[in-house]
Parts: C-alpha cells; structure tokens; sequence
C-alpha cells in the first residue's frame, strides 16, 4: 500500500545581516562580526536588513577608522586603531551594549573571570584580599601585618601573567597622545569654517567668477550654515553706445542641510534663503549716478564632500536661486538697462576645517 514518494527540496535564504557592515579586505568581514555578536548577546528578534545599522571602516595613515551608525536618528560613534581586529572587537562590544546591556554586560564579566581564575594558584577564599573602597582624601586603610610577621604573599607569582583574552576590549581603551587628539575630536556638534570659490551667473548679466566662504554648525546627520559672496564687477552697455553701467554683488544665505551619507564621502543636500544686493554705478554719461536694490530668493544647494581626516574637508557643490524680487537698472532718459534674471545658478568648490564646538566631558575618575 505504499503510495509515491515525494520529496520536497526547501531552500532557505539567508536572514538579512544584523549590522551592514564594509572594511577592507584585511579586517573581518561581516560574517565574524556577527558571530562575535552572537557570543555576546542572543540575535532573534532583532531589526535587520540595509540601513538597520551601519559600520564602515577605511584605512588611515595610522591604522585603521570605524565610523558606527546605529540609526534611529543618534549620532554615528566614531574610533581609531592601529589594528583592525582590536577595532572590530570595539565595535561588536558596543553594539552588544545597545541591543541587550545587561546581557553583554553579564557575559564580558564571566569572560573576564575565566581568563584571570586558574584553579591550581588561587588562594583559598579566607586568604583572598578584599578591596576596600577608599574615598577622596582619606588615609589608606592600616595594614593587618602586625609587628614581626612577615608580609604576606603576593598571590601572584612569577610566569602567572596570561594575555588578556582578545574578546575583553576595554570600553575606554588607552590611547597614545597623538591618537587621541585625533579620535572623537569633536563632540556632538562641530564648527566649520570653509573658503570657497567657483563660477556662476547669479543676478549679474553674464557668467563670472564668484568667491566667498561660510561658517556653520554640523551634526552627524544635519548641519547649518550661515554663507558670504563677492561677483565682481562687470560692465553693461546700451547697445552701440558707450553708456552703460558697473554692476557688482555682495551675497549672502542662511541654509539647513541634511546629510544623506556619513563621512569620509559625505552628500548634503541644503536649502535656504539667499539675500544679494546689486549695486549699479552709471558711465558714459554726463550725470553718473550710483544705485542699490535687492535680490532675494530661495536657494537649493546639493552637493559632494571629502573628508579625509576628522577635521578636513573637500567639498563641490552645485546650487541655485530662484528670485522672488527681481532689481532693475536704468539710465536718465534711457530705457530700462538691465534687469536681474528670473533664476540663477553657480558651481563652487571649497576647502573646509572643522573643529570641535562642543565637547561632552567626563568626571575625573580617583587615580586618573
């Protein structure tokens, strides 16, 4: 009574990674990450797939730099190391800390007790010192030893040192003078000071060349900033005559920007408020007079950032105006000279510094 036999083949596709996670071929890839995640804190149930969480780790000069976004809008975390392993450790220890911490907490402290307990040196548990907590400006506890014993023994000896297990990454690791003045230079919120020139016709009647620069305020994921032009004069003239006009612009926008990706290529994408006055001088004609209006309109900037170091930037951007006020220049006794044009565009580069504007600092801990 046997009937056919059917066999159903079931392919599984693998689960979304729990972390998107990019670093050159000499670092851990993906896979050890999340196995190293999986020893700390238990997966199920967490959000995966793209944009979940994202670490990303270049090369530098000096070792290695991880930049650490664990989405849901706060601030990406940033680290340096000469070795890369050490930094990817650093990274699986935070991300273990943010998804479970009592977890990660628990098994970081049972790894630490394995790797420093040996079962054949440990004293007995009546001969362990305790540590007595010893407040600021106190005297140090008197010592048991009385007069005439002989010190006890330190538990350890000589060739007990074991290397620490290369899981337990401290979460405040020491650093060296010049490593720290690089890493996590900047807290939250960092100032940028940018020069920038470039080309464009923005209120005058041809395409020239623009310079200026601007000062602001950044976040990992948001900026704002505050910008200043200079377009140099050019000539208009009435046609076949030599009278005409020196028209000349001094600019300047508010704008906000969002920044679409993370650095060391960094796209924010601005919009603002943009406020130019045009200035004409009259020539060729027997009364010259000088003659000032507003220019004013929204702005849209989009645009492409290099930073090769935390406080070093190479931007272009592409930008343009619409006008909601339009200038207009005449002679006496003339028609209408020039009229501002409806919109206006301009490509600039720059070079920005960035520095710290406001650091978060911690309390000084006893013995630091």
């Amino acid at each position: 009574m046997g009937g056919p036999l059917s066999l159903v083949l079931l392919v599984a596709t693998a689960p979304p990674a729990v972390i998107e996670w990019s670093a050159p071929a000499s670092c851990p890839d993906a896979g050890e990450v999340e196995r190293q995640l999986a020893a700390l804190v238990p997966l199920e149930g967490l959000a995966r797939g793209p944009g979940a969480r994202i670490g990303r780790v270049h090369a530098e000069a000096e070792g290695f730099a991880l930049t650490l976004d664990l989405g849901d809008g706060r601030p990406a975390r940033r680290m340096r190391s000469a070795d890369c392993s050490t930094l990817t450790a650093a990274a699986v220890l935070v991300l273990a800390i943010e998804l479970d911490p009592l977890r990660a907490e628990a098994t970081v402290a049972a790894r630490a007790r394995d790797s420093a307990r040996d079962p054949g040196d440990a004293p007995p548990p009546s001969d362990v010192p305790r540590a007595l907590p010893v407040r600021s400006g106190d005297a140090p506890p008197s010592s048991p030893v009385r007069s005439g014993d002989a010190p006890p023994s330190s538990p350890m000896r000589s060739g007990d040192a074991r290397p620490a297990s290369p899981t337990n990454v401290p979460l405040e690791p020491t650093r060296g003078p010049s490593e720290a003045a690089d890493a996590e230079p900047h807290g939250p919120i960092q100032g940028l000071v940018r020069a920038r020139a470039g080309l464009g016709r923005v209120g005058l009647p041809r395409v020239g060349p623009i310079v200026g620069g601007a000062v602001g305020l950044a976040w990992p994921r948001a900026r704002v900033e505050a910008l200043g032009e200079l377009h140099p004069r050019q000539r208009i003239t009435y046609p076949g005559e030599v009278a005409g006009a020196d028209l000349r612009m001094t600019a300047g926008a508010l704008r906000g920007c969002a920044v679409l990706h993370p650095e060391p290529v960094e796209l924010p994408l601005c919009a603002g408020l943009w406020l130019a006055v045009l200035q004409g001088q009259g020539q060729g004609v027997d009364v010259a007079r000088r003659d000032t209006d507003l220019w004013i309109g929204p702005e849209l900037a989009v645009a492409v950032a290099w930073a090769p170091t935390p406080r070093l930037a190479l931007r272009l951007s592409a930008e343009g105006t619409v006008a909601v006020r339009r200038p207009a220049f005449t002679l006496r006794d003339h028609p209408v000279l020039f009229r501002a044009p409806r919109a206006g565009a301009r490509l600039m580069a720059g070079v920005e510094l960035r520095f710290p504007a406001y650091r978060r600092t911690e309390p000084r801990r006893s013995g630091d």
